[in-house]
């Protein structure tokens, strides 16, 4: 007799993210208690491990000290498609560039400081092979050395941009030259002067295929 157990991994997977995303709805995606039950779904049968353990990575809220992810024999086995990343001034910083640089299949990033205004996020973030299928990208802290073009291996569709980031106008050059043609949004919230001039100064030159511009004041 086929049981529940015997349905196929895609099937099981889409159950699974079903059920996620409404937990999600409930609770919030940066409650821990959200994915705490695919631990549990992962244990009712064999063949509901591998698409427990991959919805859990699909969609990540990282802590400010990744230690407990850096240490799952799962980090780096599926797809993240989406990565917030909370990035302060406590914890061991090369454990978190480290953990983002294990990642794969990254299409969403946040990276925010959290309650810390001061810190800075370091530029191999944006560098790294993890990111190289990102499409949008929430930026709410600064960054600490300046990109080229030619470093950033994303072509990104939507561009956010928060109210802390006031000393890296370079960076964010960078980033729509290299998304010249493909990037379609751009939102920027309370954006400092510095900011804001630079972008609308070279906007018209590097962003030819944007349809939709947000400035948030």
């Amino acid at each position: 007799m086929v049981g529940i157990q015997d349905l196929p991994y895609e099937l099981l997977l889409h159950i699974l993210e079903l059920r996620r995303d409404a937990n999600f709805a409930i609770a919030g995606r940066h409650n821990p208690m959200t994915l705490m039950w695919l631990a549990w779904v992962s244990l009712v049968a064999h063949s509901w491990t591998a698409p427990a353990q991959a919805v859990m990575w699909q969609i990540l809220a990282v802590p400010w000290d990744p230690e407990r992810q850096l240490a799952s024999p799962c980090w780096g086995r599926y797809p993240t498609f989406q990565l917030d990343l909370i990035w302060s001034g406590r914890g061991a910083k090369l454990s978190r560039v480290n953990f983002v640089h294990g990642l794969h299949g990254i299409r969403t990033m946040s990276i925010t400081g959290g309650a810390d205004t001061a810190v800075t996020a370091p530029a191999s973030l944006l560098s790294s092979p993890a990111v190289e299928n990102l499409k949008e990208l929430h930026l709410n802290t600064n960054i600490t050395e300046s990109l080229t073009p030619t470093a950033i291996p994303f072509r990104l569709g939507s561009l956010t941009l928060g109210s802390r980031i006031d000393a890296s106008p370079s960076t964010v050059i960078a980033i729509l030259k290299e998304s010249t043609d493909t990037l379609t949004t751009l939102t920027l919230h309370y954006p400092s002067i510095s900011l804001l001039s630079s972008v609308l100064v070279k906007l018209p030159l590097v962003s030819t295929s944007l349809q939709h511009l947000c400035l948030l004041e």
